[in-house]
Formats: C-alpha cells, sequence, structure tokens
C-alpha cells in the first residue's frame, strides 16, 4: 500500500520551486529523503549533480596546465589549456550553460592547437570571445628562440571548433616576441572590442635596457592597424610602446570598455616598484585626463 517515487537525477527536479522533496536512495526497506532548496537547485544544476562542479577531462597520463576560460553569447563555456606529455600542444573543449561536452566541436569534442611546446616554456593560452560566437586564442610557441623570449601567436576558430583560415595567413598571426622571464605569470593578455578588434599586450624589449609593455591592435581578419594593412595605425606604425617609472615592466592586464577606451595596468619594478594602471582610446593615445 506504499507508493514510493524515486527522484536521482538533476532532471528530475522541477526548477522554480524553493523547496522539493526527493527519494534519493532506497535499501533494505530504509527510505532516504532528501530536500533541495532553490540555492542547491541551482548549484546542482551543472555539472555533477552533487557538486555543481564540471571536472574537465585532461587526457590521463598528461599534464594539464594553465587553463584558460570564456563564454560565448550562446552560454557556451570553453575551456582551454596547455598540454604537456608525449606531445605538447594547447587542447580547447566546449561545453553547454550545464557542463555536457559538445562532442560535435573540433574532433570528438576537442580542437587541439599545435604549440611545437617544450615542457619548460608556459605556452598560457588565453582565449576571448568575439561578438559572432568565435573565440581567439592567444599563446606563447616554446619552439623557436632562446629560453626566455619565445613567440606569441594567435587563432581564431568558429563556435564549431574549426579554425578560421580567413585570419592572418592561413589562420595564424604572429604578434611578437614575449619576454617569458622569472617572475612572470602573465607574459600576455589579450582583449576584444565591440568592433571584435583584437589588442594584444605583451612584456617585451624595445628600449635600450629593461622591458616595456608592447600592445598590437588587429582586425578580425588578423590585418595589422600599421596604417598600410588597416587603418588608422595603432601606436607608432602598429605598435604601442607603454613605459613604465621603472627598468622592467611585466604582467600586462588589459581591459575594453564599450566606448573604444583600452586600459592597461602592469607592475614596474626597479625603482618605485609598484603597479600601473593606464588609459588609452581605440588608435593608442593616452588619455591625459585619466
Amino acid at each position: 500500500g506504499v507508493t514510493t517515487v524515486s527522484q536521482t537525477t538533476q532532471a528530475e527536479f522541477t526548477p522554480g520551486l524553493t523547496n522539493q522533496t526527493a527519494v534519493t536512495n532506497m535499501s533494505g526497506g530504509e527510505v532516504q529523503l532528501a530536500v533541495s532548496s532553490r540555492a542547491e537547485w541551482n548549484k546542482q544544476s551543472f555539472g555533477y549533480i552533487a557538486t555543481g562542479e564540471l571536472g574537465v577531462d585532461t587526457d590521463q597520463g598528461y599534464g594539464a596546465y594553465e587553463p584558460s576560460v570564456a563564454r560565448d553569447a550562446l552560454n557556451n563555456t570553453y575551456v582551454a589549456y596547455f598540454r604537456s606529455g608525449a606531445s605538447y600542444d594547447v587542447v580547447v573543449k566546449k561545453y553547454s550553460s550545464l557542463g555536457i561536452l559538445d562532442t560535435s566541436f573540433g574532433s570528438q569534442g576537442i580542437a587541439r592547437i599545435d604549440t611545437h611546446g617544450i615542457a619548460t616554456i608556459p605556452q598560457v593560452p588565453q582565449l576571448v570571445a568575439d561578438h559572432t560566437n568565435g573565440m581567439y586564442i592567444v599563446w606563447i610557441d616554446g619552439a623557436a628562440g632562446d629560453t626566455h623570449n619565445k613567440t606569441i601567436k594567435a587563432k581564431r576558430f568558429t563556435t564549431d571548433g574549426i579554425i578560421d583560415t580567413s585570419f592572418g595567413i592561413n589562420g595564424l598571426v604572429l604578434i611578437g616576441i614575449a619576454s617569458v622571464s622569472e617572475g612572470q605569470t602573465r607574459p600576455f593578455s589579450a582583449g576584444v572590442d565591440v568592433a571584435d578588434n583584437l589588442y594584444v599586450a605583451w612584456s617585451g624589449n624595445r628600449g635600450a635596457t629593461g622591458l616595456d609593455i608592447l600592445m598590437r591592435k588587429y582586425t578580425a581578419n588578423g590585418l595589422l592597424y600599421d596604417g598600410a594593412s588597416a587603418s588608422p595605425a595603432f601606436g607608432t606604425v602598429g605598435e604601442l610602446i607603454v613605459s613604465g617609472l621603472d627598468q622592467t615592466q611585466g604582467d600586462p592586464v588589459l581591459a575594453l570598455d564599450g566606448a573604444g577606451s583600452l586600459f592597461v595596468s602592469f607592475f614596474s619594478v626597479g625603482g618605485s616598484n609598484q603597479v600601473l594602471l593606464k588609459r588609452f582610446d581605440s588608435n593608442g593615445a593616452s588619455v591625459s585626463s585619466f
């Protein structure tokens, strides 16, 4: 004469109710009840039911480092990380708003970007979403060059995980040479404006001594705003040099607003030892009123 109902998955809970009671386990005639509040239901709606946590499968037997995450306008979440093991590359995966792996993305749910990496050099991939639900990925190539100076590269892929070959040359843009020195955890930073222009800032050597912050701006097709490939020129012939008060500047962080302003923060050491924040317009001119 007893009717039992077993509700053991998040999908069987009704969204919007403040509290819900569900049978979670029945063993030896014992019935265990669980009450799920609205807050708990929200937590359980992503990834694993018990924790609201998603474990990104990073291929057992390989190391996974320096993750980056970005979301598109369709509420998809993208995760990129540097994969170190028998080979070195950057892996990108895409998940739905419920934390479900999109197996149609790339090849069986994985987009791999060959970085020619070596284990001792951080690849630090960074994802940046554009306004067409595409995604830029910027990283450091660990192959050519000396120990501390490596090439920054960028690609763009569609929401399906297909590399956009119209971006740059055959889908690749060479940004510049970054200084990957001890103490720098963020050799570069990337951002996108409302017109889907890509900005990249990094720590590099353009002066007689020390390191400055260097910035470049690219169109959605990967053309440098140097006044020739794309106009108007950003900075001086496509490159903006941001100097601090000291010998060494590093760890740049970019932020852009909807009006075209560009903000960059970085450390400056060798004398005053401080963190600086500067503001520029979309052409790289310093905003002196800031």
